[in-house]
């Protein structure tokens, strides 16, 4: 295939701030709806939910990248896909280790539900997803990148846990390659007020937490993002 269309940051109900029908099958057949062809599932902080996305996916036709938008220490949003669930999961061990227990308080924050490939609800994570993990930016970056994982800045034109919000720049330490951006995000004006962009390449997400809000197919992958992803889109090509 030439070019796919994609969302790459769509979170599932297992985020407390996402819709309960964000469920695997609803998901996938949303999107296989609208016509796309590569999704990531981007669950805050957790990835217990790609598993069964992934197998409704396939069994769909539709192409699904595990991973999870992690909150770091410094409260900056990092998108991290990896190119199979197995390695999501092993970041996910690590991370679950060093992130101190907070519990969920569902009347608060809302239901973190887990689900199988049938939409069948089997378990509800009682650790609070929405707070920052025990992890630097960089630390975050080290870890995904040995899994052979990919880190991306998410939202970097929103007013809050984006690098460039909370720290005003985006550290050469990270060595970042890809940014997201809004959908109604105008790359070229903020590239005028931020210079330094201009060392990044900058993809379009939906940060889906609706059904009606995942992507349109109106942007696609790039043979230059397949470039820069080619580490986890290598086990779907």
């Amino acid at each position: 295939m030439s070019k796919w269309s994609y969302d790459l940051h769509i979170h599932t109900a297992l985020s407390p701030c996402a819709s309960d029908d964000m469920t695997p099958n609803n998901i996938v057949n949303m999107s296989v709806l609208k016509g796309l062809d590569v999704i990531a599932i981007t669950d805050h902080n957790s990835c217990n939910n790609a598993q069964a996305v992934i197998k409704v996916g396939f069994d769909k036709g539709l192409k699904v990248l595990p991973g999870m938008e992690v909150q770091t220490q410094e409260e900056v949003h990092l998108l991290c896909l990896f190119g199979d669930i197995d390695r999501a999961m092993g970041f996910q061990d690590i991370l679950y280790k060093t992130w101190p227990y907070l519990p969920n308080d569902p009347q608060l924050f809302g239901e973190q539900l887990i689900f199988d490939d049938k939409d069948n609800i089997i378990g509800k994570e009682d650790r609070l997803l929405l707070t920052s993990v025990n992890m630097s930016i960089e630390e975050v970056c080290y870890h995904v990148t040995e899994r052979e994982g990919i880190v991306i800045p998410a939202h970097i034109d929103r007013q809050s846990y984006s690098i460039i919000s909370n720290l005003g720049f985006i550290p050469e330490t990270a060595n970042f390659t890809l940014v997201e951006i809004s959908k109604d995000c105008d790359f070229d004006e903020l590239r005028k007020k931020y210079p330094y962009l201009k060392n990044y390449y900058p993809i379009i997400n939906s940060d889906s937490h609706s059904l009606g809000s995942i992507m349109e197919p109106i942007h696609f992958l790039t043979p230059h993002h397949l470039n820069l992803l080619r580490t986890v889109m290598k086990k779907i090509r």
